[in-house]
């Protein structure tokens, strides 16, 4: 090698790099490599080798040919992301698709970057789930150029792809371009060519592959008919050759069949006798489907899952998570050597596994696996023979036992032991042996073990015979015929005998007749399967209880539920922990009760407390279990009651509401009625005092008194006013007004005055927003409203404090539960809050009656002030909200019905400005009311307006037609809200523009919306301008992707 190849070979790259690029070029280049290595000092031979490498000079080289040949610029990140479908990482790229996820493959980056280059390193600094943020570093002697954070962004973007996922999210973080100084990294703003390294912050979709899938992938290929014969015949030998000739005479005897019958019959029958023969478990996997294509009935016997069962089983339910890596780690190995000269591709391993049984657990077993190739050599299929190795551990521990100790077992054990020779001739059985079978000692002689067996089981000998010989032992089934002709089924353990050379002598085999267990096992098991159903599947929660440790036996899972805790934290819990502390007392009557009446069934009602501290209602019926008179066990269905009982509790509330609202209309009514006849006295009393004081001097002795007259008639008169007010009598016209104005008028007002002017220690803030919605109404009697209730506010802070008056505007698009029920709506409202006594739920509920106060009367007022608020605020059509805690403060929230009779206030932007050019809009709402005022708004401005009346609705249109812009609505009950119909309507539209209109302040859901390319959020009520304006900024804007940039656009791959 002359001196610049030397130099080109040096050793920083693998040729793994190389050998993709290679067949990328061919596969983008009509097949052939053209002028790529004209001049190159390494040919396509070297580089085309996983096991050489290049020097990172010599691949920038390579890399900006090849971008120069295929005319693309992002050629290398091209190259690197479709290296996976490529396989042309060797050992790599088989290694990664055993991992479990692309999480699990990032996670080992650092380790599997050596493969790759060694002018570099991989740091992880933060990983999650579904994202990764590492450090790709270069060494100091080595500047990272734009080819390299191609070929790195490539390989990060293209794991996901080998799971079936789309290609990762990759975003260059920083760039380093200075080493650590003084514990300290100095980063500029933007990547930089040349720099030592990047950060990288990668994120992909959930998901995983199957294990079989991530082992196999790549090997699969479509079979053809032909292929499917070959394979059949393959799988036969191959099973052969595993049990090392056992079935030998079976084999000539298929042979001739397949001479007479047609070969899909030929591989029925094989399938079958093998099937009735081996007691070990054959199964074969199919590359192609990556599922069990094949498991002998054995497997219920000796797992207890019917092969129906069994195919549907995956590797992960079949093996323990131990047993699951440890196979991972043999067939690695086994892939790994696959492809390397002198590999005998009939080779087989033996490992031992854990594999499940159907009644829960694991078992031992020892598997044997090898492949089953197509005539190509390919493998395409895997195959293996499981044996169950349990009692053959246990058969070792035996062996180890004394000489007099087994003489004494093989004599007078329960089992039934032999020792026959090699060749199957039994030589000595013990006496319970002799017994079971009906023989005598002179009857043995000359007897083979096969002539007790069963017709099926007499060719498996020569196996059993040779796994003794090779392993040393064996155990397993066998069907038996007694003298008399009962046949049963044995469970034997078998060892071998060597002679003081250490040569094989003779074979011990000690067996038990199983017959009857194995039947009561299978109906215990169906029994046991049928009772967890019941009781894991109960739409109640279920447990059992022992009496006489206070403790759970088992609960299923809708228990777990109930409480927050697993079963087994369950398990381990007092039952007083689970009460609340006010039903503890419950549990200790229902024990003494248990104890002292003997009943069989109680029931009873509690709450119990979770693991979180939340308390629920729930009914308890149990059923007791007694022996000797003495409660042993407890069983107990336990039903949730949370939701009855909240539902009767506020059945309740809204009967002391409605009470307490007809108690007002019925006080309304009586004070109505007063008020009336007292107006027609009082006429009097404050008319006549005029004119009477028209007659008489200045300084008559009459006109003070007269004065007095007046001054109680007025004040009588103010009275008869809130009466009329709380009668709802006294507004007899009403107006468009501003609440607004209304408590700015009030508090430039001689009442406001009045109120504050003797409170030093009383200060008033307002929050009061100017052009909201108007309310049809009076203007007095909303003046009097804020009046009574900064009255109300002062007086509830004699020691000083802050009261704050508030004014805003809102749309309600669901019913709201406060004090009252607000419909959906809009409103303007008015809210006076303080910080003084607060209220206790007895005086709120009282608060609005006449002359029910807890001040002095006729100090502070009439004792009306509250009901002719309530009254107000009836007469308004309008809702109440109260918030009060004693000693915190009372805040009032009144809700008033908006209007939008008058236009609003003329401002400085012209409707010219705001105006469509027959844009189509698309309004999804699910209020008709909303739908059709934004619809008209939006026909004004010259917009084409289609409506939908929920999301659903709004994803079949836009399916079908374009639109220029949604208006979008947040809350949609009871179907998709604003959120998730943008999401759809992003799947099939990506750069689809919206605007988000809402009464309410969903803040997560509408930032989350404006994240995915949503434009501003317009709270309702809104005016024709501010709807205008928004809509027409939004169709002037980029679209959502150019905004958001492709690396964050969610459907930039």
């Amino acid at each position: 090698m002359n001196k610049n190849a030397s130099s080109a070979a040096a050793k920083e790259i693998s040729c793994r790099v190389t050998h993709t690029l290679l067949l990328y070029v061919r596969k983008n280049n009509r097949g052939t490599l053209g002028n790529l290595l004209d001049g190159m000092p390494l040919d396509e031979g070297y580089l085309s080798d996983t096991n050489n490498w290049v020097s990172h000079a010599f691949l920038q080289t390579l890399y900006a040919r090849m971008i120069e040949m295929l005319g693309d610029q992002k050629a290398v990140y091209h190259m690197t992301l479709a290296s996976g479908q490529l396989q042309s990482l060797g050992i790599l790229d088989r290694i990664v698709r055993l991992m479990g996820s692309p999480k699990l493959i990032y996670s080992q980056a650092p380790k599997y970057n050596n493969f790759l280059k060694l002018n570099g390193s991989v740091f992880i600094h933060d990983i999650g789930d579904s994202w990764v943020v590492l450090e790709d570093r270069y060494h100091d002697s080595c500047q990272k150029t734009r080819f390299d954070c191609d070929y790195t962004r490539g390989i990060l973007a293209g794991i996901p792809t080998m799971f079936g996922l789309p290609p990762a999210t990759v975003e260059e973080v920083k760039c380093q371009v200075a080493h650590e100084r003084y514990g300290r990294r100095i980063w500029p703003d933007t990547p930089a060519q040349g720099c030592t390294g990047c950060f990288y912050r990668v994120s992909w979709l959930p998901g995983k592959t199957s294990f079989l899938k991530r082992i196999f992938a790549g090997w699969s290929t479509h079979r053809q008919a032909i292929e499917d014969l070959a394979y059949a015949n393959q799988l036969i030998q191959a099973k052969y050759d595993e049990a090392k000739h056992l079935a030998a005479d079976l084999e000539r005897t298929n042979q001739e069949l397949e001479r007479q019958h047609s070969q899909l019959i030929e591989s029925e029958k094989k399938h079958r006798l093998i099937s009735e023969n081996v007691s070990d478990t054959i199964w074969v996997i199919d590359l192609n489907t990556l599922k069990f294509e094949y498991i002998s009935p054995s497997v219920e016997k000796n797992r207890g899952f019917t092969v129906e069962e069994a195919l549907n089983l995956s590797m992960e339910q079949t093996l323990s998570p131990r047993s699951l890596a440890k196979v991972s780690t043999v067939l690695e190995a086994e892939l790994a050597v696959e492809n390397k000269p002198g590999v005998d591709p009939q080779r087989s391993k033996t490992i031992e596994i854990e594999h499940s049984l159907k009644g829960g657990g694991y078992t031992w077993a020892e598997a044997t696996v090898s492949f089953i190739r197509d005539p190509n050599g390919v493998p395409k299929s895997i195959m293996g023979v499981t044996r169950d190795i349990s009692e053959r551990k246990k058969a070792e521990k035996a062996v180890a036992k004394s000489e007099i100790k087994y003489r004494n077992l093989f004599e007078n054990g329960l089992d039934l032991i032999c020792l026959h020779d090699l060749e199957g001739n039994l030589l000595e059985t013990n006496i319970p042996f002799k017994k079971e079978y009906g023989w005598r000692r002179e009857d043995l002689e000359g007897v083979n073990i096969r002539d007790l067996l069963s017709e099926g089981y007499k060719l498996e000998i020569d196996g059993y015979i040779d796994r003794i010989l090779a392993n040393g032992s064996d155990d397993g089934y066998l069907k038996m015929v007694t003298r008399p002709g009962r046949r049963v089924i044995l469970e034997y353990r078998s060892r071998l005998i060597q002679d003081g050379n250490g040569q094989p002598e003779a074979i011990q085999c000690a067996a038990r007749d199983v017959t009857r267990r194995l039947q009561y096992e299978k109906a215990l098991k169906e029994s046991e399967e049928k009772y967890k159903n019941i009781v894991q599947h109960a739409p109640a929660g279920i447990y059992e209880f022992n009496m006489e440790t206070l403790t759970f036996i088992s609960v299923n899972d809708v228990m777990c539920q109930y409480t927050g805790y697993s079963q087994h934290e369950f398990l381990d819990l007092d039952p007083f922990v689970l009460l609340s502390e006010d039903s503890k007392d419950t549990l200790t009557r229902l024990i003494e009760e248990v104890f002292a009446r003997k009943p069989e069934e109680l029931s009873a009602e509690y709450k119990i407390c979770g693991k979180d501290q939340k308390e629920r209602w729930v009914l308890s019926n149990s059923r007791f279990f007694y022996e000797n008179g003495i409660p042993k066990r407890a069983m107990a269905v336990v039903h949730d009651l949370t939701g009855i009982r909240k539902a009767e509790e506020e059945k309740r509330a809204l009967e002391v509401k409605l009470q307490n609202a007809r108690k007002l209309e019925s006080l309304g009514t009586l004070a109505g009625g007063v008020a009336h006849d007292l107006n027609n006295i009082l006429s009097g009393i404050v008319s006549y005092p005029d004119l009477l004081l028209l007659d008489i001097g200045e300084n008559s002795p009459l006109r003070k008194p007269i004065l007095t007259i007046k001054r109680s008639g007025e004040k009588a008169a103010e009275i008869v006013q809130d009466l009329l007010t709380l009668a709802r009598r006294n507004v007899s016209s009403k107006k468009r007004i501003d609440i607004s104005h209304v408590v700015n008028d009030f508090i430039t007002s001689p009442e406001y005055r009045k109120i504050v002017g003797n409170r030093p220690h009383l200060t008033v803030e307002t929050d009061i927003c100017e052009g909201i919605l108007g309310v049809v109404g009076s203007e007095m009697h909303i003046l009097k409203t804020v009046m009574n209730l900064v009255s109300n506010a002062a007086d509830a802070m004699p020691s000083g404090g802050r009261i704050t008056i508030a004014t805003r505007d809102c749309y309600i698009d669901k019913p709201y539960a406060g004090f009252e029920i607000i419909p959906e709506g809009e409103y303007a409202i008015l809210e006076v809050s303080d910080m003084g006594i607060g209220m206790p739920p007895s005086d709120l509920e009282k608060i609005f009656e006449p002359f029910y106060t807890k001040k002095v009367m006729g100090r502070s007022g009439t004792g009306l002030g509250m009901s002719v608020v309530w009254g107000t605020v009836k007469d308004h059509e309008g809702f109440f909200d109260i918030t009060t805690e004693e000693g915190t403060g009372t805040t009032f929230v009144l809700y008033f019905p908006a209007t939008r009779s008058e236009k609003e206030a003329p401002r400085s932007v012209y409707i010219d400005d705001y105006l469509g050019l027959g844009e189509s809009i698309l309004i999804i709402d699910d209020a008709p009311e909303q739908r059709d005022l934004t619809g008209r708004m939006m026909q004004r401005l010259g917009y084409e307006v289609h409506t939908a009346d929920s999301g659903e609705a709004a994803v079949a249109l836009v399916k079908k037609e374009t639109y220029d812009l949604l208006i979008l609505d947040m809350i949609m009950p009871p179907g998709m809200n604003g959120l998730e119909t943008y999401k759809q309507v992003l799947t099939i539209v990506p750069d689809q523009k919206a605007i988000i209109a809402s009464g309410y302040a969903e803040t997560e859901r509408v930032h989350e919306a404006q994240q995915l390319g949503a434009g501003s959020y317009i709270k309702k009520p809104y005016t024709l301008e501010k709807i205008g304006l928004a809509v027409r900024s939004e169709l002037d804007r980029p679209s959502p992707i150019q905004r958001t940039g492709p690396s964050s656009h969610p459907h930039n791959s």
